[in-house]
């Protein structure tokens, strides 16, 4: 997984919200996953 922090922009690349962009909330480092606004 790319280092990611909380405020950064990313894009969905996997899922039916691929292809969106938005800042992360929250970084889940135990599931790694993250929460994106808007997503």
């Amino acid at each position: 997984m790319a280092h990611v922090r909380r405020g950064d922009l990313v894009g969905v690349i996997a899922g039916k919200e691929r292809g969106k962009r938005g800042k992360i909330l929250r970084v889940l480092t135990d599931k790694g996953r993250v929460i994106v606004e808007r997503v």
